[in-house]
């Protein structure tokens, strides 16, 4: 006969021991198994012992009780429960170091407190910011980028490394499925709970400029914002996405012209038309072109592109209604975060009198790569809150730049008047819109470099003279 061997599991469920029995049965027997326990106690961990008492049956005979005694020892499971809960508590003090991380880089810095805040992250060179920016490199890096990487859209990219975001990019709108709903651009949060307050885009290739309009006309959007040369360094950076002179250009669908076009020594201020050729639907979109921005860094000081942020800011509050505005470079990270934490953030200041820059990268990381894209572009988000905070009757303090090293560690200069001590007055409205209809013509420049008649001076050796900052356009300079 064939023999069968099974393997018995008793429990004693009060003490949670288990304990294990092999028996050789035949077909002809049934055994029948009964147990009984006895735990005993002293100076040791308790001690479990069983008897098991195992008799055969088959059919009227049965066999004489054979006996099994056994004694269980639970050091073993108070040992892997001892681990187990040192497991945990590690757990636990990891997840809390992490929270209180996450507290920090997302807690909001009273307007009063700022200077200090800032002096304690200047210190060594800027250490403090660079351990918030290291922190926050990895933060959304595990998003999706199945659109980006399909082989019909890999030629729109300009970087291979950034990359529209699956669950926050912009989806053009197609007409049969073999279109492509895919453009490198993503929806932006700004102050409060609009997460499409700005649309952050890569500035459009040549195949590209007729889907960055489609996206402008189809999101309603009124207000671009460029902050890049289309060539900075004898390369280009970014296609010229508008005629060249008054002369309307279509791309597909839509007829683009120039209005109006001013220039001053930072920035360019233009007003496109823009007319939906199928249904003659028409609509102004302002252009605002920062100019100053190198090459390489940051500028180096905050004045005129905090300026320039009060200029675009002035014009989307005279709107009664208005799309996502439009923010570009090249690659849309780095500028183009930069403008839109600084407006963000400012925003921010002006309605609860304080202020979390890192917060707010944080929360544009999580809907484009990269954004803010260095660590002194950081830095310079912070210096411009400084400053602005450290003027009082005007609009940038002078001596702020003073030293054009923005950079410098505040306590090499520490005395009396340090940003510790500092008394901060409340923020001058300086944004405030004038009447648009007293003014004739939005986009008139102030001859705030007017000559005085020198026949008005009487007979002297006194010669009259003015500094004038350099200008330069693409094909000359004063």
């Amino acid at each position: 006969m064939g023999q069968i061997v099974l393997s018995l599991f008793l429990c004693q469920c009060e003490a949670h021991v288990w304990g294990q029995f092999h028996l050789t049965l035949t077909s002809l027997f049934i055994f029948m198994i009964t147990s009984s326990s006895i735990i005993t106690a002293g100076a040791q961990p308790i001690i479990l012992k069983r008897n098991v008492n195992v008799t055969a049956l088959c059919w009227d005979l049965q066999s004489n009780s054979s006996s099994v005694t056994c004694l269980t020892d639970p050091s073993g499971v108070i040992t892997g429960v001892v681990v187990a809960g040192l497991v945990v508590i590690s757990i636990l003090c990891i997840s809390i170091f992490i929270w209180c991380r996450r507290t920090e880089l997302s807690r909001t810095i009273p307007q009063k407190q700022f200077p200090k805040y800032f002096k304690s992250k200047s210190r060594d060179e800027n250490r403090g910011f660079r351990v918030e920016f290291e922190e926050l490199k990895s933060v959304g890096t595990d998003q999706s980028c199945t659109a980006a990487f399909l082989p019909k859209n890999q030629s729109k990219n300009r970087f291979s490394n950034i990359l529209a975001y699956d669950s926050s990019r912009v989806k053009l709108t197609v007409e049969n499925s073999d279109d492509s709903d895919y453009i490198n651009a993503n929806y932006m949060p700004g102050h409060g709970s609009d997460s499409r307050q700005y649309i952050a885009a890569q500035g459009p290739l040549a195949s590209m400029v007729g889907d960055f309009w489609r996206m402008v006309w189809e999101q309603k959007s009124q207000v671009i914002v460029m902050l890049i040369n289309c060539t900075e360094s004898a390369r280009v950076k970014c296609e010229q996405y508008w005629p060249e002179n008054r002369s309307p250009c279509a791309y597909g669908n839509l007829m683009i012209s120039v209005q109006s076009e001013q220039k001053v020594k930072s920035w360019t201020v233009r007003e496109f038309s823009v007319k939906d050729t199928v249904n003659s639907d028409e609509r102004k979109v302002h252009h605002f072109q920062f100019t100053a921005w190198p090459h390489i860094g940051v500028p180096c000081d905050t004045e005129e592109l905090m300026q320039f942020r009060g200029i675009v800011q002035q014009h989307i509050e005279s709107f009664s209604s208005t799309g996502p505005t439009v923010v570009h470079c090249s690659a849309g990270v780095g500028r183009t975060g930069v403008f839109i934490a600084l407006d963000t953030v400012l925003q921010q200041l002006e309605k609860e009198k304080g202020i979390s820059i890192a917060a707010c990268v944080h929360r544009m990381r999580l809907n484009r790569p990269l954004m803010v894209q260095t660590e002194d572009q950081y830095v310079f988000l912070h210096q411009c809150v400084m400053d602005l905070l450290q003027s009082k009757n005007n609009f940038i303090s002078k001596s702020a730049y003073e030293n054009p090293n923005i950079y410098e560690d505040p306590d090499m200069h520490d005395n009396s008047n340090s940003y510790e001590n500092t008394e901060i007055s409340e923020i001058p409205d300086i944004y405030e819109i004038p009447d648009i209809s007293e003014i004739p013509d939005i986009y008139e420049i102030p001859d705030i470099y007017e000559i005085p008649d020198i026949n008005e001076i009487p007979d002297t050796d006194y010669a009259v003279s003015i500094e004038l900052p350099p200008y330069h356009t693409e094909n000359s300079s004063v």
